[in-house]
Parts: structure tokens; C-alpha cells; sequence
């Protein structure tokens, strides 16, 4: 992180109390989207803070797998390519 950011933008995977502490502790908002437990499903309004989050995640994560597409950073490559290729 640059120290600079206003927000973080991820899946759920990285949704836990000791994220949210910290990026409180740093003055960057939590934009994670929220996931449900078994018994515990997502209230409506959480299910429609993930869409919004959703929609900002898949503009810049499409653009940022063109770049590792096209510049070669993948170090998995995409389905039906044959393999990725390494900088040197």
C-alpha cells in the first residue's frame, strides 16, 4: 500500500475483524465485501453493499488482467494460452 489510499477494494476472502481494525487504524475505508455464514446468511442491505462493490472491483480488475495478459506478468496462465511468459 502507498499510504495514500481512501479505499480497499476486495472479496470476501479477506474479510475479518483484524482487517477492518486495521484499515481503521490507517483512515482507509472498507470496501471488502461482506460474506455469510452457514446459519447466518447476509442481510439484504449487505447483499446490496456487495453488488456495489462489485461493480467498482470488476472495472479495474478486468483492465489489471490485460496488463498481465498483454505485458506477460501471469505466473498462471489464462485458459487457452499456452503459457505465460516471464520478464527477464
Amino acid at each position: 500500500m502507498l499510504e495514500t489510499e481512501k479505499a480497499l477494494y476486495a472479496s470476501s476472502a479477506y474479510c475479518s475483524q483484524e482487517t477492518s481494525n486495521k484499515l481503521k487504524c490507517l483512515g482507509i475505508e472498507n470496501k471488502i465485501q461482506s460474506k455469510g455464514y452457514h446459519n447466518n446468511p447476509l442481510s439484504e442491505s449487505n447483499k446490496v453493499r456487495n453488488v456495489e462493490i462489485v461493480l467498482v472491483r470488476a472495472g479495474f480488475e478486468c483492465t489489471f488482467t490485460m496488463y498481465k495478459i498483454r505485458f506477460g506478468l501471469s505466473k498462471n496462465p489464462p485458459y487457452g494460452t499456452d503459457k505465460g511468459h516471464d520478464i527477464v
